[in-house]
């Protein structure tokens, strides 16, 4: 089973602890995305995120 906790990245660029929400999954308009990425995750965080989601929507 996978933990539909928050997964905490703490990244060099961001001034605080950044959290995913795995049980609040939204879309949001390009639009309201400005400029370049701040930070980005490596492959094992985004295997966490990936298998939770599945997960809350269901797929495991």
């Amino acid at each position: 089973m996978v933990p539909i906790k928050n997964y905490n990245f703490k990244k060099r660029k961001l001034e605080k602890d950044s959290d995913v929400v795995i049980e609040q999954i939204r879309a949001i308009d390009k639009g309201r995305i400005i400029g370049n990425p701040i930070v980005s995750l490596s492959d094992n965080e985004l295997k966490l995120i990936e298998e939770a989601v599945l997960f809350v929507l269901g797929f495991k």
